[in-house]
């Protein structure tokens, strides 16, 4: 993997670039001010990283989805559900509550501001709601719905093989490629090879040997024997009927080659079966009639007089599921073991209504810190999703980063500052300059002394006193943690109000529930904003990824005017995380077979994923909820891997500072990734003018190059 690395903000030019590695909208989108969106956009997104959504490939994890990738939405004003190409794809690190559902038919985890798609209990229409209204409601949300198809043939493709011909002693032999052509099922045979398709993958599988034709073969009791025989001569094709006495069974054998070979690469076996994708395409009664045969092959019919369908292939289990899905037929997949035949069986129930009612003991609020949320926006803003097999559909994220028409950008600020995870409030960064007496400037500079997030860059004396610095904006909002008492009372209120209007202006969401009041009439300074800033006042935030954490556990360590948001081990699931090779190791490629490196990352990630699953049952068993501990099983399971995994970050430092970095790593003696990463650090601030070329050395080991620092 390559490094990445953005410049996403810098405070003397006040424009917020969003990199398209990032999956959120383009800058001209963007809700609120610049600095109220960077403190989100290192804060904030949506659904848990258990959530799949649905591709022309099948179910795809949200967090593996490409965004190119067409994904299965719903259409409100047509109510029925659309294929569309992603607008983006979001994913970040998130603090604060999750608003999570457990019932029968629906277990999903969403952010608090998340948007859902519900109906109150007592009206008929369907709307759009954020979490936040929903925690004392009882509620039903959609499930299914039609997916409209106008394939109304089939084709089954020609297929080559390849055949030996004997010579005229009958000893030797030369082989000749033969082609059978394909042809294609005729909309008035369709609904009876649908049918057909049923009953195959229900009790049927298909054969080859080396003396006779390829065939399949359907088992079933007699009940349906008719109405198999029947289909099959529907369609034309060869059959032959025969009676296992022993079990009481019909084998009912299919002689048509063509057929036989495009079904075989569908399951060799129960365990590996799955439907074509090509039937998702079918004109929705066709998918019905696939289904008719399916669940009177391996279903049984419930009291409701619904089916449940009973399978030991779980892709086939999800194929059905999302077939019946896309007909307008909600469901609930659920496995269960069947201790006599020691098997796994999944199960697929057919719901009567397409929507699940959601009750108050069903919902839970869960703080998280720190944990990776994802999210696709898509134009229909509605998603058809899928968490614990359990099908839904629910809002995407947002339009556009804090858009007023899908999630609440003031929501976010809000329970930012009510829960105390400031952190991200420590990337934006306000240039002032005070303006007082001499009498008043060491009180001033009394207030400003010890402070976290304050940096006094110059005090000049002219006619009175310049103090000039910078203020991260959390200095602001928590500016009373640090007001003790040996600071001048009413000079620490004074500096506070005024500070604050500027924050306001800045930053009007995150600054949104700060107390203050219009600054006293006896005014004691004026407090300016620097429009024209030093290098000194200039912070820069860069969105790095890609990178190992043996890297970012160097990067820290530049702790003077930082600001860090990092993606955590603890909420986030590591066992498939990439490991970021140093650079050094494509000087002998040799080295990852001859020490056998991929094996021992498979190992670490074995014992990761057996420790996490061992603890997380421990705890469960104990009484702890299961969110709860899945993180602490995680956080105990992480200890055991390798530091070079992958991890992104924003991170934001002053110039001086992205100065002093690159001295100390853009450096023959510093580590190469660091090095290649503070390269390229050099180069992205070079080429926006923010600071004047130095001198460069290639570095001997051949991994970037030194650069001189005066």
């Amino acid at each position: 993997m390559t490094l990445k690395i953005e410049l996403v903000y810098r405070n003397n030019e006040g424009v917020l670039r969003v990199p398209p590695s990032m999956g959120i909208p383009s800058p001209h989108q963007l809700a609120s001010t610049p600095a109220d969106n960077l403190i989100e956009l290192a804060g904030r997104i949506c659904f848990d990283e258990r959530v799949e959504v649905f591709t022309k490939n099948g179910w795809v994890k949200i967090k593996d989805l490409n965004p190119s990738q067409d994904v299965l939405t719903f259409n409100p004003e047509s109510n029925i559900l659309e294929w569309q190409t992603p607008i983006n794809k979001t994913s970040r690190i998130y603090s604060g509550n999750m608003y999570c559902v457990d019932s029968n038919g629906v277990k999903i985890r969403t952010t608090i501001d998340h948007r859902w798609y519900i109906r109150e209990y007592e009206e008929s229409d369907f709307r759009i709601e954020p979490a936040s209204n929903l925690l004392n409601k009882r509620f039903a949300v959609k499930k299914s719905a039609i997916l409209p198809g106008n394939q109304v043939t089939y084709t089954l493709p020609p297929y080559n093989y390849t055949q030996t011909i004997s010579n005229q002693f009958g000893s030797y032999g030369t082989s000749v490629v033969k082609s059978i052509p394909g042809y294609v099922i005729p909309t008035e045979q369709m609904q009876d090879f649908c049918h057909l398709l049923g009953w195959y993958f229900s009790e049927g599988y298909a054969v080859k040997n080396q003396k006779s034709a390829p065939k399949i073969v359907i088992y079933q009791n007699e009940r349906y024997v008719n109405n198999i025989v029947e289909t099959i001569k529907n369609l034309g094709y060869k059959f032959g009927v025969y009676k296992d006495e022993r079990n009481d069974v019909y084998h009912i054998s299919v002689y048509n080659s063509i057929l036989a070979r495009y079904l075989m690469q569908f399951g060799k076996n129960s365990y590996e079966k799955s439907l074509p994708k090509e039937v998702f395409n079918l004109a929705p009664e066709y998918r019905l009639a696939i289904i008719e045969s399916l669940v009177l092959g391996d279903g049984t019919q419930l009291s409701s007089g619904m089916w449940n369908y009973r399978t030991v292939s779980k892709q086939l289990a999800d194929d059905v599921q999302i077939l019946l899905t896309s007909i307008g037929i909600a469901t609930s997949l659920t496995s269960s073991y069947d201790s006599k035949q020691n098997l796994l069986i999944y199960n697929v129930r057919m719901l009567c209504k397409d929507e699940q009612t959601i009750n108050l003991h069903n919902i839970t609020i869960e703080s998280v810190s720190n944990e990776s949320v994802y999210c696709v926006n898509v134009p229909n803003t509605l998603l058809l999703v899928r968490s614990c097999d359990q099908i839904v559909i629910i809002g995407n994220c947002y339009d556009s980063l804090g858009a007023e028409n899908s999630r609440s950008s003031k929501e976010y600020h809000f329970h930012i500052n009510e829960v105390g995870h400031g952190s991200v409030q420590e990337h934006m960064h306000v240039p002032l300059q005070i303006n007082t007496e001499y009498k008043r400037a060491w009180e001033i500079l009394l207030c400003l002394t010890d402070r976290p997030g304050i940096h006094v860059t110059n005090v000049e004396y002219r006619e009175g006193v310049a103090i000039s610095l910078v203020a991260n904006i959390r200095s602001i909002i928590e500016w009373n943690k640090f007001s003790h008492v040996w600071r001048p009372k009413d000079v620490n209120e004074e500096l506070r109000n005024q500070f604050s209007i500027f924050a306001h202006r800045l930053c009007p969401l995150a600054t949104q529930n700060i107390p203050f009041q219009i600054p006293f009439n006896t005014m004691f300074c004026d407090v300016v904003m620097l429009h024209s800033i030093t290098p000194e006042q200039t912070y820069v935030s860069f969105y790095l990824s890609d990178i190992s954490r043996n890297l970012t556990h160097e990067l820290v360590r530049h702790k003077w005017c930082t600001a860090i948001s990092q993606r955590s081990t603890r909420y986030v699931d590591e066992c498939d995380s990439p490991i970021i090779h140093h650079p050094m190791m494509s000087l002998d490629q040799s080295l990852f077979q001859e020490l056998e490196i991929e094996d021992h990352i498979n190992e670490g990630r074995t014992i990761y994923q057996k420790v996490t699953d061992k603890l997380q049952k421990k705890m469960v068993s104990m009484g702890v909820d299961k969110f709860t501990a899945r993180k602490q099983a995680r956080a105990a399971a992480s200890r055991y891997l390798p530091h070079g995994h992958f991890t992104e970050c924003i991170f934001t430092a002053s110039l001086p500072q992205w100065l002093e970095i690159i001295r100390q790593r853009a450096s023959s003696f510093a580590d190469a990734e660091i090095r290649l990463l503070a390269n390229r650090v050099y180069d992205i601030l070079l080429e926006h003018n923010l600071i004047d070329k130095l001198e460069e050395k290639d570095c001997p080991d051949g991994f970037g190059k030194q650069i001189i620092v005066f």
